[in-house]
């Protein structure tokens, strides 16, 4: 799921901003991901306070992560990789690209790609 939502962002940024490496292209991802980072973690805070799940395919994604997660780890640890936190340099952002990608981001579905259905990531905008 994480390959396809990385595919199809860079690919968004790339049919608005010409190149999803640019400024204005990896501000776009960034805006994105940040969105999107927000709301798994909501739905992960959720979860552990025991609340319900709006929809069947929002706690579906929840199980997969739990499923997955321990996969995850011990591949990082097979490959002697660690994860760490980095700040993000404010300088680099373009705010109208960021703002493009927060918006985007808020509009990305979490829940078709997990029913295996073929689905657009592309929100659909009227």
């Amino acid at each position: 799921m994480a390959e396809y939502i990385i595919k199809s962002i860079k690919a968004e940024a790339r049919k608005r901003y010409g190149d999803a490496s640019n400024a204005n292209g990896r501000s776009f991802c960034v805006g994105v991901t940040l969105v999107i980072q927000r709301r798994v973690n909501t739905m992960l805070a959720n979860e552990a306070e025991g609340k319900e799940m709006s929809t069947g395919t929002a706690l579906a994604i929840i199980n997969l992560r739990k499923s997955e997660l321990t996969e995850n780890e011990k591949w990082l640890a097979d490959e002697g990789t660690s994860l760490t936190t980095t700040k993000r340099r404010e300088s680099s952002v373009r705010s109208n690209a960021f703002s493009d990608g927060k918006h985007f981001g808020s509009k990305v579905s979490l829940n078709r790609q997990v029913t295996g259905e073929k689905a657009s990531l592309y929100p659909q905008l009227s």
